[in-house]
């Protein structure tokens, strides 16, 4: 990994600038340890960097938005998503255009099982990302597929 999450995280901050985004106040490594003690799970290694660096947007969940109405939401605003069939363990991190979407990743207690992250609406799941790295290089990207569930 070395320098590539680091980077990563520094240009989605920089892609937040451009859109009057605010990062968070990154988590704290006894909120993250407290985060998966309380939900039962282990958090990749890419998705922990993230929050102990970045936290989603200021406001996150509440208000947060880029220019494409996408919300990063802090660690403190994560949820579990009830359990969609065959999908367990799915947890939203991320909404498009007040809720219409959420971004999901799926999370178990062994952190070194994939990660994918869905986009959940209207009842359905279409996987987005084999991982949140992944994720957040194809929303860097403006990949539709990984945003929007397009072909």
């Amino acid at each position: 990994m070395g320098e590539e999450l680091p980077n990563l995280f520094s240009a989605l901050r920089a892609h937040w600038a451009a859109s009057d985004v605010q990062s968070a106040r990154p988590a704290t490594s006894s909120e993250v340890v407290e985060f998966e003690r309380s939900h039962n799970v282990r958090l990749p290694p890419d998705l922990r960097e993230y929050f102990m660096r970045l936290n989603g947007g200021v406001l996150g969940h509440d208000g947060s938005a880029d220019n494409d109405l996408i919300s990063f939401w802090r660690l403190d605003q994560v949820e579990p998503l009830p359990d969609s069939g065959t999908q367990r363990g799915l947890f939203a991190f991320a909404d498009w255009s007040i809720d219409a979407h959420v971004y999901a990743i799926q999370l178990s207690r062994d952190a070194t099982v994939p990660t994918p992250v869905y986009i959940f609406g209207g009842g359905h799941l279409i996987p987005a990302a084999p991982t949140f790295a992944e994720f957040v290089r194809g929303y860097l990207a403006g990949n539709e597929h990984v945003l929007y569930g397009k072909d």
